[in-house]
Parts: C-alpha cells; structure tokens; sequence
C-alpha cells in the first residue's frame, strides 16, 4: 500500500482527494492501493497511522480537519508520516516556494515527492542539483514534478524517461504554451490583415 499525504489541499488537493476517494471504490485499488494518511494546510494537520476513512475523506474539511485536528507544523508533520510503515509520498499541492525548499529535507527522510509546483524546479539551482542528488539512488525515494507545460503534455518526464533510457536529447523545439500556439496561429492564417508584431 502506498501512503499518500496531502500538502495544501486547495483546489488542485481537493480535487486530488476526490480521484483517491473514487480510487478507493474503483475495481484498480486491489492492485494500486492507495491511503491518504495524512492532510495539512496553512492552518491544521491530520495525520493517521491507518488509512482516512473513506467518508472521513468526503468531508475532509470537516471531518479529517476538523475541530480535533492538529495546529499545523509541516516539519512535526513530516517526521510523522515518515515513520509510517510502507513507501509514502507527499503530494505538495501548493505553489510555495518555502514548501518546495522542503523536498530535500522529505527526500533525505525516505518521502517520495509527487507535485505540480514549479517552484524547485525552476528557481534556485542549487535546490534542484539537491532534489537530484537525493533521487539518483534506484532504491531511495523519487520525485515525481510535471507542470503545466506544453498545454499539460506531459514533456518533463517524458524528457526524463528518453535521458534515463539513453537516449541522448539533441534539440527541443515549439511553442510550449497553448496560448501563444493559438494566438500565433490565428495571426498565421491566409488572409490575416494584423501582425502579432502590431497587437
């Protein structure tokens, strides 16, 4: 079983909290069991030697973070999810930059990282060379980090699969915002009478 604990349950760790809900019900858990033992935001924690139940889960507001639960304090949070017995993951749903200078700390305690947040990975380098230092071992813990890049394509690990397999990466090209793609491409049609250059 792979334990799972949430890191800002905003919109993106609600949203998250839901598909692990409907997870739990689904005919795959046998296979891919998941327990969400542990949520925190700005403000209070929960974290559970045993799986969230799962209607605890679909009140979690009320119910998981409720009135008995814990002052928040993500390093208190992070020792104790870390002696959780089995692999665990924190998901930081965040876009902290001061959560994301965390993840070494996670990492050296044996928490794989999954996340959407930028923030360590497009900052200072010398936190990314400390996140990679961490990850290289294929026994120790990984990061997981895909953003919205390329319209939500999945290019950064689909980049760190070709190198890890290796394949050598000459050149990567194109518009990696579906933005711009769709303004280019209006202003590129026959017959368009503005330049982009002119907006």
């Amino acid at each position: 079983m792979l334990n799972v604990a949430i890191v800002g349950p905003g919109l993106v760790g609600s949203a998250l909290i839901e598909q692990l809900v409907a997870h739990s019900r689904s005919s795959c858990f046998a296979a891919l069991p998941i327990a969400v033992v542990g949520i925190i935001n700005s403000t209070k924690m929960a974290v559970s030697s045993t799986p969230f139940a799962v209607g605890d889960l679909n009140e979690w507001k009320s119910k998981v973070l409720g009135g008995s639960a814990a002052a928040a304090d993500l390093a208190q949070f992070a020792d104790t999810v870390a002696a959780l017995k089995g692999p665990t993951a924190v998901v930081d749903c965040t876009s902290s930059d001061t959560i994301a200078e965390l993840y070494p700390l996670w990492l050296s305690k044996g928490l794989h990282v999954v996340t959407p947040n930028k923030k360590a990975f497009s900052g200072d380098i010398s936190l990314f060379r400390k996140i990679q230092e961490l990850t290289t071992s294929p026994q120790g813990p990984s990061v997981y980090h895909e953003a919205t890049v390329g319209a939500g394509l999945p290019v950064l690990s689909t980049l760190n699969d070709l190198v890890r397999t290796g394949d050598k990466i000459v050149k990567v090209e194109g518009i990696f915002s579906g933005t711009l793609s769709y303004l280019f491409n209006n202003f590129s049609i026959p017959g368009a009478t503005q330049k982009f250059s002119d907006c």
